[in-house]
């Protein structure tokens, strides 16, 4: 991560029942299982940046074609965001890009995307692709996490993978369903602080 993006993850676990950001991530990358619960505090935690670095290396390394969504269209922007910025970092791989990242779009030589949607019925329900990173999953509404639900599609290269993450800030919000469903489906739940 560091030689490519420049980035360091944290790879220690501080609080007992969290885990190191860099085990959500690996988990995550490898898709160990095909969907994973991220949750942490807003601003100290770093999820939509991990989010971001995380969509950008499978897409280089896996050729994996990626959808971010957040909670708004502010959220889902705020992470392409961080990715467009990983470019600029002096050994990130721009040769395989096909075109400069455009405002929502990341286009590769193999001919694989990241692409940020707006949080809404219609936008996801279109893609099926491998990999689904939502942030901020308490600031969306119920029925799009669930209409963005089973839109990853696996292909026998590159295992589907959903990560859901957010900060739990609402009481009856849609982090409280999707924990209360983790816990009922064995998805795992990753936190740190």
């Amino acid at each position: 991560m560091h030689d490519t993006w420049g980035v360091e993850i944290p790879r220690v676990a501080v609080c007992p029942g969290h885990v190191a950001p860099f085990t959500a991530f690996a988990d995550a990358y490898f898709a160990r299982q095909n969907m994973y619960i991220w949750k942490a505090s807003r601003g100290l935690g770093g999820k939509s940046y991990l989010l971001a670095t995380l969509a950008a290396t499978v897409a280089v390394t896996l050729g994996a074609n990626a959808v971010v969504l957040g909670g708004s269209g502010e959220q889902s922007a705020n992470v392409y965001e961080y990715m467009r910025r990983l470019w600029n970092a002096p050994h990130a791989p721009r040769d395989l890009l096909r075109e400069p990242p455009l405002t929502t779009v990341t286009r590769f030589k193999k001919r694989n995307q990241v692409k940020a949607l707006t949080a809404s019925q219609n936008s996801v329900r279109g893609p099926h692709e491998e990999r689904l990173y939502l942030d901020e999953i308490d600031e969306m509404d119920i029925s799009i996490f669930d209409a963005a639900m089973g839109q990853t599609l696996a292909t026998p290269e590159i295992p589907a993978c959903t990560v859901a993450s957010s900060t739990h800030h609402y009481a009856d919000g849609t982090m409280t369903e999707v924990l209360k469903r983790a816990k009922e489906k064995g998805w795992p739940i990753n936190e740190w602080c």
